[in-house]
């Protein structure tokens, strides 16, 4: 959790990227490069406020499989078996 401007605690919009069970060999969905550690993801949409910092718009539906390297860059809510929040 990142503590806001105004003390409160919000979530992580960049959770680590740790390998867990869920992981799985194939093609990451985000950057496309062949990976043996995806995990499960919902892909994060970010707007902007009005003091010109990001926050959490919405998150996809569609659940994607995201490499290590895009899971450690990109906003996103893990899922699946085991995720946080889940």
């Amino acid at each position: 959790m990142a503590a806001g401007g105004d003390g409160t605690r919000t979530r992580s919009l960049y959770p680590a990227a740790v390998r867990n069970d869920d992981t799985a060999q194939g093609t990451c969905a985000s950057c496309g490069l062949e990976a043996t550690d995806l995990a499960p993801v919902h892909r994060a949409y970010l707007v902007a406020d009005d003091a010109g910092g990001l926050e959490l718009g919405e998150l996809s539906e569609e659940l994607e499989h995201w490499c290590g390297s895009c899971r450690s860059h990109y906003p996103h809510e893990p899922a699946g078996p085991g995720a946080a929040g889940a």
